[in-house]
């Protein structure tokens, strides 16, 4: 991301529809940073994953919980082609208030990691971020 006598635009989150439309935007609107949500940018209709991978590409960090996406062919190949930079939540039984934590304990790794090229998936973990290679597609 480039930058101007130091000053660095503020990261742009896209919060997947798994994670809910309050607690997590919230979170990283907080931060300083900017968020949107699946159906602030695509509306009440169902929107393939692959689709909105690929409006994310490298200007928005994708946050999403939805584990398959690193076993799916089509999912893979748009999060490749985008290069996305994504963070998914590796527990899908986690409360809102659970995930805000997970973010409140990782948030300054996610930053950082939000600054390198994508493409890249960290799973987030309630004691760690880990980059993970992709699953064979199924």
């Amino acid at each position: 991301m480039p930058t101007i006598d130091g000053w660095q635009p503020p990261l742009r989150f896209f919060v997947d529809v798994s994670l809910g439309a309050g607690r997590i935007p919230n979170f990283v609107r907080l931060q300083g940073c900017e968020a949107r949500t699946k159906v602030e940018q695509f509306g009440t209709r169902r929107v393939p994953d692959d689709e909105w991978i690929g409006w994310c590409g490298s200007d928005w960090i994708a946050l999403t919980k939805d584990e398959a996406i690193r076993v799916r062919q089509q999912e893979l190949m748009a999060t490749k082609r985008s290069k996305v930079r994504m963070f998914s939540y590796m527990n899908q039984q986690l409360t809102g208030e659970e995930m805000v934590q997970y973010l409140e304990r990782h948030w300054a790794k996610i930053v950082q990691h939000s600054l390198e090229p994508g493409p890249f998936i960290f799973g987030i973990y309630s004691d760690r971020l880990s980059r993970l290679p992709p699953i064979r597609p199924r």
